[in-house]
């Protein structure tokens, strides 16, 4: 998920044998990953699905955080929960790996030369400082500090009820959510307090390449205005 960001003046992911990107968390893509190998990587062999249905779905999403009209309108077809579903639950559809050798929907591979844009990560780093600059006493001590070469995915907001806020911010129309909620079956939680903590306590607040400013402003007001009321 580090798409784009660098370490050391290198591209993140430039370095080993093996890196996989995920697209569609940094692009409204359906799906799809890009990989750098230090060898040959197998072809897929097996029909490419259209991906239309998913494409859809991540394009209103990012459409609904910059219009109350669009909001509206989603919350009519596919309300927003601001927080997923509850800590633990597993859903095998979670790791499953599906066809290794199913190539991406055809709507990434003719979407991608059109989406992927290097002036994303720049965009992403200026809605983060913004909103750093007015929740920085909400934010997670490791990520009080914009470091060089980062390209944050997400704004992390640790609060103690962070399901109240991603309500609040979902009845605006601002989508938000936990970083990875659902944890494997073989994962031993209890020993890792420190992780399962910023799962459980810390929201994702949207930063991606699509907002504007004055988007990441109504974003930063909402939350203010929550914690206000605490």
């Amino acid at each position: 998920q580090a798409f784009l960001s660098s370490t050391g003046g290198r591209p993140t992911g430039s370095v080993g044998d093996l890196a996989v990107f995920c697209l569609y968390k940094s692009f409204g893509l359906p799906d799809g990953a890009a990989t750098v190998c230090s060898v040959p990587t197998p072809k897929p062999h097996t029909g490419a699905h259209w991906g239309l249905g998913s494409l859809a779905k991540r394009t209103g999403s990012a459409l609904a955080q910059r219009s109350a009209g669009a909001a509206w309108l989603q919350g009519k077809v596919r309300p927003l929960d601001g927080a997923g579903r509850p800590f633990g639950e597993f859903l095998e559809g979670e790791f499953d790996l599906g066809d290794p050798f199913r190539p991406p929907a055809r709507a990434t591979t003719k979407s991608l030369a059109r989406v992927i844009d290097h002036r994303a990560a720049g965009r992403r780093r200026e809605h983060y400082a913004a909103l750093l600059a007015c929740l920085g006493h909400v934010v997670p001590e490791p990520f009080r500090e914009l470091r060089d070469g980062a390209v944050p995915i997400a704004f992390p907001v640790q609060v103690e009820s962070p399901r109240s806020l991603g309500s609040a911010l979902a009845g605006e129309g601002i989508d938000s959510g936990f970083l990875w909620p659902t944890w494997h079956p073989t994962l031993p939680v209890d020993r890792y307090p420190i992780a399962r903590h910023f799962r459980e306590k810390v929201l994702a607040v949207p930063v991606h390449q699509e907002l504007t400013l004055a988007d990441v402003a109504r974003i930063a007001d909402a939350i203010q205005r929550w914690l206000d009321r605490r």
